[in-house]
Protein backbone atom coordinates (compact mmCIF):
# COMPACT_ATOMS: atom_id res chain seq x y z
CA UNK A 1 0.00 0.00 0.00
CA UNK A 2 1.40 3.64 -0.94
CA UNK A 3 0.50 6.29 1.38
CA UNK A 4 0.07 9.43 -0.34
CA UNK A 5 1.85 12.56 0.34
CA UNK A 6 0.07 15.41 2.26
CA UNK A 7 2.59 18.30 2.47
CA UNK A 8 1.31 21.77 1.75
CA UNK A 9 2.88 25.18 0.41
CA UNK A 10 1.61 26.27 3.42
CA UNK A 11 3.17 24.31 6.17
CA UNK A 12 6.87 24.55 4.79
CA UNK A 13 6.84 28.08 4.28
CA UNK A 14 5.81 28.11 7.89
CA UNK A 15 8.51 26.38 8.52
CA UNK A 16 10.73 27.76 6.94
CA UNK A 17 9.91 30.96 8.84
CA UNK A 18 10.46 29.73 11.94
CA UNK A 19 14.00 28.70 11.05
CA UNK A 20 14.92 32.12 9.38
CA UNK A 21 16.81 34.90 11.89
CA UNK A 22 15.35 38.69 10.96
CA UNK A 23 17.93 39.18 8.26
CA UNK A 24 20.65 37.77 6.09
CA UNK A 25 23.84 36.65 7.25
CA UNK A 26 26.39 38.94 8.94
CA UNK A 27 29.71 37.32 9.44
CA UNK A 28 29.94 33.86 10.64
CA UNK A 29 26.99 31.03 9.27
CA UNK A 30 25.69 29.23 11.45
CA UNK A 31 22.21 27.22 12.42
CA UNK A 32 19.58 29.27 11.00
CA UNK A 33 21.50 31.97 8.74
CA UNK A 34 19.92 32.94 5.56
CA UNK A 35 22.48 33.26 2.55
CA UNK A 36 21.66 35.89 0.08
CA UNK A 37 24.87 35.96 -1.95
CA UNK A 38 27.52 33.57 -3.05
CA UNK A 39 29.44 31.86 0.25
CA UNK A 40 32.07 29.61 0.64
CA UNK A 41 31.77 28.33 4.27
CA UNK A 42 34.96 28.20 6.16
CA UNK A 43 33.46 25.82 9.25
CA UNK A 44 30.89 23.31 9.83
CA UNK A 45 27.75 24.52 10.86
CA UNK A 46 26.16 22.90 13.74
CA UNK A 47 24.77 20.44 15.42
CA UNK A 48 21.49 22.75 14.78
CA UNK A 49 17.79 22.40 17.05
CA UNK A 50 15.90 23.76 13.96
CA UNK A 51 17.28 23.68 10.34
CA UNK A 52 20.68 24.42 9.14
CA UNK A 53 20.97 27.30 6.62
CA UNK A 54 18.58 28.62 4.34
CA UNK A 55 19.08 30.19 0.32
CA UNK A 56 16.75 33.19 -0.63
CA UNK A 57 18.45 34.64 -3.62
CA UNK A 58 18.98 33.89 -6.84
CA UNK A 59 21.98 32.46 -9.46
CA UNK A 60 24.47 32.82 -6.49
CA UNK A 61 26.97 30.06 -5.74
CA UNK A 62 27.19 28.37 -1.73
CA UNK A 63 30.05 26.01 -1.44
CA UNK A 64 30.17 24.25 1.48
CA UNK A 65 33.79 23.64 0.69
CA UNK A 66 33.75 20.15 2.13
CA UNK A 67 32.54 20.88 5.40
CA UNK A 68 29.36 19.76 7.26
CA UNK A 69 25.74 20.98 8.27
CA UNK A 70 24.26 18.73 10.81
CA UNK A 71 21.64 18.63 12.93
CA UNK A 72 21.33 16.86 16.25
CA UNK A 73 20.06 13.25 14.51
CA UNK A 74 16.40 13.74 16.66
CA UNK A 75 13.18 14.17 15.14
CA UNK A 76 12.07 18.03 14.77
CA UNK A 77 15.52 19.07 13.55
CA UNK A 78 13.96 20.50 10.17
CA UNK A 79 15.64 20.64 7.04
CA UNK A 80 19.57 20.39 6.48
CA UNK A 81 19.61 22.99 3.32
CA UNK A 82 16.30 24.63 1.66
CA UNK A 83 16.66 26.76 -1.05
CA UNK A 84 13.72 28.72 -0.77
CA UNK A 85 11.67 30.21 -4.14
CA UNK A 86 14.94 30.61 -5.37
CA UNK A 87 16.41 30.25 -9.07
CA UNK A 88 19.74 29.64 -10.56
CA UNK A 89 21.25 28.23 -7.43
CA UNK A 90 24.05 26.10 -7.18
CA UNK A 91 24.58 24.33 -3.98
CA UNK A 92 27.89 21.80 -3.89
CA UNK A 93 30.98 20.09 -2.10
CA UNK A 94 29.82 19.06 1.06
CA UNK A 95 27.99 17.04 3.59
CA UNK A 96 23.90 17.43 5.21
CA UNK A 97 23.58 14.78 7.88
CA UNK A 98 21.42 13.93 10.72
CA UNK A 99 18.45 16.58 9.88
CA UNK A 100 14.39 15.47 8.82
CA UNK A 101 15.40 16.37 5.52
CA UNK A 102 18.66 16.68 3.95
CA UNK A 103 18.57 19.31 0.95
CA UNK A 104 14.80 20.70 0.05
CA UNK A 105 14.43 23.10 -3.07
CA UNK A 106 10.59 24.54 -2.14
CA UNK A 107 9.82 26.53 -5.42
CA UNK A 108 11.32 28.74 -7.78
CA UNK A 109 13.38 26.09 -10.89
CA UNK A 110 16.62 25.59 -12.86
CA UNK A 111 18.85 25.31 -9.42
CA UNK A 112 21.60 22.68 -9.33
CA UNK A 113 22.61 20.57 -6.66
CA UNK A 114 25.71 18.65 -6.96
CA UNK A 115 28.62 16.98 -5.26
CA UNK A 116 27.20 16.34 -1.74
CA UNK A 117 27.02 13.76 0.81
CA UNK A 118 23.75 13.48 1.70
CA UNK A 119 23.24 11.01 4.91
CA UNK A 120 21.55 10.05 8.24
CA UNK A 121 18.35 12.79 7.49
CA UNK A 122 15.41 11.12 8.83
CA UNK A 123 12.22 12.34 9.00
CA UNK A 124 8.52 11.46 10.45
CA UNK A 125 6.20 9.10 8.44
CA UNK A 126 3.22 11.14 10.65
CA UNK A 127 1.42 13.66 9.08
CA UNK A 128 1.93 16.49 11.25
CA UNK A 129 5.95 16.13 10.63
CA UNK A 130 5.41 18.53 7.59
CA UNK A 131 6.38 15.48 5.15
CA UNK A 132 10.27 15.61 5.57
CA UNK A 133 11.68 12.28 5.34
CA UNK A 134 14.20 12.96 2.32
CA UNK A 135 17.74 13.16 1.27
CA UNK A 136 17.39 15.35 -1.72
CA UNK A 137 13.90 16.82 -2.13
CA UNK A 138 12.59 18.34 -5.39
CA UNK A 139 9.69 20.16 -4.23
CA UNK A 140 7.27 21.98 -6.68
CA UNK A 141 9.98 23.71 -8.43
CA UNK A 142 11.00 23.12 -12.21
CA UNK A 143 13.95 22.39 -14.48
CA UNK A 144 16.27 21.98 -11.13
CA UNK A 145 19.69 19.03 -11.44
CA UNK A 146 20.55 16.69 -8.83
CA UNK A 147 23.99 15.49 -10.27
CA UNK A 148 26.65 13.38 -8.48
CA UNK A 149 25.40 13.05 -5.14
CA UNK A 150 25.94 10.35 -2.73
CA UNK A 151 22.37 9.92 -0.55
CA UNK A 152 22.84 7.46 1.97
CA UNK A 153 20.32 6.17 4.63
CA UNK A 154 17.63 9.09 4.25
CA UNK A 155 14.05 8.35 4.64
CA UNK A 156 11.00 7.26 5.62
CA UNK A 157 10.01 8.38 2.24
CA UNK A 158 13.00 8.75 -0.11
CA UNK A 159 16.49 8.96 -1.05
CA UNK A 160 15.52 11.56 -3.66
CA UNK A 161 12.24 12.96 -4.42
CA UNK A 162 10.26 14.55 -6.83
CA UNK A 163 6.97 16.29 -5.49
CA UNK A 164 4.64 18.31 -7.62
CA UNK A 165 1.14 19.27 -6.30
CA UNK A 166 -2.13 20.22 -8.80
CA UNK A 167 -1.57 23.92 -8.68
CA UNK A 168 2.16 23.60 -8.33
CA UNK A 169 4.50 21.97 -11.05
CA UNK A 170 8.00 19.64 -10.54
CA UNK A 171 8.54 19.56 -14.33
CA UNK A 172 11.55 18.85 -16.42
CA UNK A 173 13.87 17.90 -13.48
CA UNK A 174 16.95 15.84 -13.97
CA UNK A 175 18.51 13.48 -11.95
CA UNK A 176 21.80 11.70 -13.03
CA UNK A 177 24.59 10.13 -11.74
CA UNK A 178 24.05 9.89 -8.34
CA UNK A 179 24.78 7.34 -5.92
CA UNK A 180 21.23 6.35 -3.97
CA UNK A 181 21.93 3.40 -1.51
CA UNK A 182 20.47 2.20 1.53
CA UNK A 183 17.83 4.53 1.92
CA UNK A 184 15.90 2.07 4.19
CA UNK A 185 15.17 3.43 7.40
CA UNK A 186 12.24 1.61 9.46
CA UNK A 187 8.84 3.11 9.89
CA UNK A 188 7.42 0.47 12.24
CA UNK A 189 6.19 -3.19 11.89
CA UNK A 190 2.55 -2.01 11.66
CA UNK A 191 3.55 1.39 9.11
CA UNK A 192 3.95 1.25 5.58
CA UNK A 193 7.42 1.36 4.05
CA UNK A 194 8.18 4.24 2.21
CA UNK A 195 11.61 4.25 1.48
CA UNK A 196 12.12 4.62 -2.51
CA UNK A 197 15.65 5.11 -4.32
CA UNK A 198 14.46 7.65 -6.25
CA UNK A 199 10.38 8.70 -6.37
CA UNK A 200 9.21 10.64 -8.68
CA UNK A 201 5.52 11.55 -6.70
CA UNK A 202 3.08 14.28 -8.24
CA UNK A 203 0.60 15.20 -9.78
CA UNK A 204 2.09 17.42 -12.06
CA UNK A 205 5.41 16.19 -12.05
CA UNK A 206 6.24 15.31 -15.67
CA UNK A 207 9.53 15.09 -17.87
CA UNK A 208 11.66 14.28 -15.46
CA UNK A 209 14.94 12.25 -16.28
CA UNK A 210 16.51 9.40 -14.03
CA UNK A 211 20.11 9.15 -16.02
CA UNK A 212 23.14 7.27 -15.16
CA UNK A 213 22.21 6.56 -11.49
CA UNK A 214 23.44 3.65 -8.77
CA UNK A 215 20.41 2.91 -7.20
CA UNK A 216 21.00 -0.25 -4.77
CA UNK A 217 19.98 -1.21 -1.28
CA UNK A 218 16.91 1.30 -0.60
CA UNK A 219 14.00 -0.51 1.20
CA UNK A 220 11.07 -0.37 -1.32
CA UNK A 221 11.45 0.36 -5.09
CA UNK A 222 14.58 1.80 -6.59
CA UNK A 223 12.83 4.06 -9.11
CA UNK A 224 9.25 4.74 -8.22
CA UNK A 225 7.13 6.57 -10.38
CA UNK A 226 3.60 7.55 -9.07
CA UNK A 227 0.05 7.59 -10.87
CA UNK A 228 -1.62 10.97 -10.63
CA UNK A 229 -3.22 9.93 -7.68
CA UNK A 230 -6.85 10.26 -8.67
CA UNK A 231 -6.05 14.19 -9.38
CA UNK A 232 -6.21 14.31 -13.40
CA UNK A 233 -2.89 16.26 -13.41
CA UNK A 234 -0.72 13.02 -15.11
CA UNK A 235 3.20 12.52 -14.57
CA UNK A 236 3.82 12.19 -17.87
CA UNK A 237 7.27 11.71 -19.82
CA UNK A 238 9.38 10.23 -17.37
CA UNK A 239 12.85 9.06 -18.85
CA UNK A 240 14.76 6.45 -16.66
CA UNK A 241 18.04 5.49 -18.64
CA UNK A 242 21.47 4.39 -18.09
CA UNK A 243 20.83 3.36 -14.18
CA UNK A 244 22.02 0.20 -12.28
CA UNK A 245 19.55 -0.65 -10.32
CA UNK A 246 20.10 -3.68 -7.82
CA UNK A 247 19.38 -5.19 -4.59
CA UNK A 248 15.73 -3.12 -3.65
CA UNK A 249 12.79 -4.25 -1.63
CA UNK A 250 14.00 -5.96 1.05
CA UNK A 251 12.80 -4.10 3.88
CA UNK A 252 13.03 -6.12 6.99
CA UNK A 253 8.97 -5.37 7.68
CA UNK A 254 5.95 -7.24 6.11
CA UNK A 255 5.40 -4.60 3.69
CA UNK A 256 5.61 -5.66 -0.11
CA UNK A 257 8.88 -6.12 -1.24
CA UNK A 258 9.99 -3.71 -4.01
CA UNK A 259 10.91 -3.51 -7.60
CA UNK A 260 13.86 -2.49 -9.72
CA UNK A 261 11.77 0.38 -11.53
CA UNK A 262 7.62 0.73 -11.18
CA UNK A 263 5.62 3.15 -13.55
CA UNK A 264 2.59 2.94 -11.24
CA UNK A 265 -1.43 3.34 -12.81
CA UNK A 266 -4.09 2.09 -12.77
CA UNK A 267 -5.43 -0.35 -15.56
CA UNK A 268 -9.27 0.49 -17.08
CA UNK A 269 -9.60 3.34 -15.16
CA UNK A 270 -11.08 6.07 -16.20
CA UNK A 271 -10.61 8.47 -13.30
CA UNK A 272 -6.90 7.56 -12.71
CA UNK A 273 -4.04 8.49 -15.06
CA UNK A 274 -0.94 6.47 -14.64
CA UNK A 275 2.83 7.71 -15.00
CA UNK A 276 1.94 7.02 -19.35
CA UNK A 277 4.28 7.79 -21.93
CA UNK A 278 7.67 7.27 -20.31
CA UNK A 279 10.58 6.16 -21.77
CA UNK A 280 12.68 2.87 -19.62
CA UNK A 281 15.82 2.44 -21.42
CA UNK A 282 19.53 0.56 -21.44
CA UNK A 283 19.08 0.61 -17.55
CA UNK A 284 20.93 -2.37 -15.94
CA UNK A 285 18.09 -4.46 -13.32
CA UNK A 286 19.15 -7.44 -11.32
CA UNK A 287 18.41 -8.75 -7.87
CA UNK A 288 15.72 -6.26 -6.88
CA UNK A 289 13.38 -8.25 -3.94
CA UNK A 290 10.21 -8.38 -6.32
CA UNK A 291 9.56 -7.91 -10.34
CA UNK A 292 12.72 -6.03 -12.32
CA UNK A 293 10.77 -3.61 -14.38
CA UNK A 294 6.80 -3.61 -13.50
CA UNK A 295 4.13 -1.18 -15.79
CA UNK A 296 1.12 -1.03 -14.61
CA UNK A 297 0.36 2.66 -17.08
CA UNK A 298 0.28 3.06 -20.58
CA UNK A 299 1.55 4.03 -23.83
CA UNK A 300 5.15 3.47 -22.68
CA UNK A 301 8.41 2.28 -24.00
CA UNK A 302 10.57 -0.56 -21.86
CA UNK A 303 14.16 -1.28 -24.73
CA UNK A 304 17.22 -2.78 -24.56
CA UNK A 305 17.38 -3.27 -20.49
CA UNK A 306 19.20 -6.21 -18.88
CA UNK A 307 16.85 -7.41 -16.36
CA UNK A 308 17.60 -10.65 -14.68
CA UNK A 309 17.55 -12.51 -11.47
CA UNK A 310 15.12 -10.15 -9.86
CA UNK A 311 12.22 -12.08 -7.70
CA UNK A 312 14.99 -12.53 -4.99
CA UNK A 313 12.87 -12.44 -1.60
CA UNK A 314 11.91 -16.09 -0.97
CA UNK A 315 8.63 -16.88 -1.76
CA UNK A 316 7.47 -13.44 -3.60
CA UNK A 317 5.59 -14.19 -6.72
CA UNK A 318 7.30 -11.24 -9.38
CA UNK A 319 9.01 -11.45 -12.79
CA UNK A 320 12.10 -9.51 -14.04
CA UNK A 321 9.66 -8.08 -16.37
CA UNK A 322 5.51 -7.76 -15.45
CA UNK A 323 3.33 -5.75 -17.36
CA UNK A 324 0.23 -5.30 -14.81
CA UNK A 325 -2.22 -4.04 -18.24
CA UNK A 326 -4.22 -7.70 -18.67
CA UNK A 327 -7.40 -6.20 -20.55
CA UNK A 328 -6.13 -5.60 -22.96
CA UNK A 329 -2.36 -7.07 -22.77
CA UNK A 330 0.45 -4.39 -22.20
CA UNK A 331 -2.37 -1.54 -23.30
CA UNK A 332 -0.25 -0.05 -25.62
CA UNK A 333 3.15 -0.56 -23.95
CA UNK A 334 6.17 -1.51 -26.37
CA UNK A 335 8.78 -4.19 -24.53
CA UNK A 336 11.90 -4.71 -27.11
CA UNK A 337 15.21 -6.43 -26.37
CA UNK A 338 15.39 -6.82 -22.27
CA UNK A 339 17.26 -9.82 -22.41
CA UNK A 340 15.92 -13.63 -21.64
CA UNK A 341 14.78 -13.11 -18.26
CA UNK A 342 11.42 -14.20 -16.88
CA UNK A 343 7.85 -12.11 -17.68
CA UNK A 344 4.46 -12.47 -17.10
CA UNK A 345 2.56 -11.71 -20.68
CA UNK A 346 3.70 -12.46 -24.62
CA UNK A 347 3.54 -9.19 -25.60
CA UNK A 348 7.11 -8.46 -23.87
CA UNK A 349 10.29 -9.41 -25.28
Amino acid sequence: MRLRRTCTLAGLVALGAVLAPAAAQAGPVGCGSVITQSTTLTADVGPCNQGGLIIRADNITVDLGGRTVAGKSRTADGIGILLDGVSGVTLKNGSVRFFDAGVVVLGGGGNTVTGLNVRDNIGSIKTNSRDNGDGISVRWSNGNTVSANAVVNNGPFGGITVLGTTSATANGNVVTNNRVTDNDVPSGPTGPNQDDGIRVEGPNASGTQIIGNTVTGNGLDGVAVFADQGTGFKNTGTIVSGNSISGNGFHEFGHRKGDGIVLFGAPGSATVGGADNSLVTVNSVQANAANGIRVASKSNVVDSNFVQGNAAYPGVTAFDRNDANLTPPCDNNTWTNNGTGTRNQDCIS
